[in-house]
Order: structure tokens, then sequence, then C-alpha cells
């Protein structure tokens, strides 16, 4: 009886631990992301139907810094992340060290081809930003826009967010939507985050 008391008791702090480890995982990666800035939007429409999830987001204008990847879809944000990474990392004319923002985007130009993109951080006008040492990464400002877009967590496999962006097309079309764009992929988490944790958003450009 005794043994069998102290297994519950074990039992119990070991659930206590698994509780207060995942809460704090939690707040470790709530704050995280609070701390990294993205792109100023407005909720202008949520959807009214409840098999859908959309919202109609107007953006203001943001300066992005972005790179042309010819790679297969899994593999072009990989590739196209170090570049980017080396340009706000001192990479440029400056030697200028910029912050990381969220989110890092991926659009595609055909099957092979993507742009992936970089914000760059709002204190910066589009005439301060340094010039790129890597004369791949061009600078540009992003205009005002308003995108449909859908959130969601898990996996950042190509089959699953073209699966979502098809039926976020299809959901702007029953919805008088004039599309704009071909999807963006938005990721605000670094791969270390696990899925279930991450926030990964598909925007269209849309009238």
């Amino acid at each position: 009886m005794i043994i069998i008391s102290f297994l519950a008791e074990d039992k119990a702090m070991f659930k206590k631990l698994i509780i207060s480890s995942l809460a704090l995982l939690v707040s470790l990666l709530s704050n995280n992301a609070m701390a990294i800035e993205e792109p100023k939007y407005k909720v202008l429409k949520t959807a009214e139907d409840s098999s859908e999830n959309w919202e109609l987001r107007h953006y203001e204008s943001f300066n992005i810094a972005k790179v042309y990847v010819k790679a297969g879809e899994n593999n072009a944000s990989s590739y196209g992340f170090r570049p980017l990474a080396n340009y706000i990392f001192g990479g440029n004319d400056e030697s200028k060290k910029m912050a990381m923002t969220a989110p890092v985007m991926q659009q595609s130009i055909d099957d092979n081809l993507h742009q992936i993109s970089f914000v760059m951080p709002e204190k910066f006008n589009l005439e301060d930003l340094p010039k790129p040492d890597n004369q791949k990464v061009k600078i540009e400002q992003y205009p005002e826009s308003k995108f449909l877009v859908v959130r969601f967590s898990g996996g950042w496999s190509a089959k699953k967010w073209k699966k979502r962006a098809l039926k976020l097309q299809e959901q702007a079309e029953k919805n008088n939507f004039e599309v704009l764009s071909t999807p963006i992929y938005a990721r605000y988490n670094d791969p270390w985050t696990p899925s279930f944790f991450r926030r990964n958003e598909i925007l269209i450009a849309v009238k």
C-alpha cells in the first residue's frame, strides 16, 4: 500500500511538472511572438459562414527585401532565407544590422520560381535602407493593399499549403471578391517552434 501511495504521488507530481513546462513554453513563445514586428493592418470583415475562417484585412504599405529562388516549393524558403538573412545581419553597403521581423513570405511565380521576402522594420523609409551586397536581393515598397487571409497552425509541407490556398481562393469567389494575386504563404515562426504552436497564414490580394 505504501509503494502504491508513493507511485500515485510521483504520478501526480510528474503531471504537474508537464503542465507547468507546457505553460512556460506557451508563455515564452507568446512573448517572443509579441516582440517581433510585423506589418500593420486593420481587419475589415470576417467570414459570416461558420464553415469558413477567413478575414479581410487592409494593410498599410510596407517595405520588403526580396529574392527570387529557382527551387521546388518545399525548399524555396530555405534557399531564399540565407541571402535575406545575410542582408539584415550586415551584408549591405553600410554594414547595418536590422531586426528580424515577421512574417517570412513566399509567393510562387511558377512551379520552380518563387519570391521570398522579409518585411523591413517600420522605422526605415525606403530611401534609408542600405544597399544589399548581394545583387540578387532587391528592396521595394509593397503598396497599400487588401488581403483575404486565413490563419492556421501546423507543418509547412507544400501539399498542405496548396490545399488551404485553393480553399481560400474558392471562398474568395464564393464571397464575390476579385482575386488580384497568387497566394502568399506567410510564416511567423522559426523552424524549431513545434508545429501546433506555429502561426501560419495564406494571403490573397483582393478587391
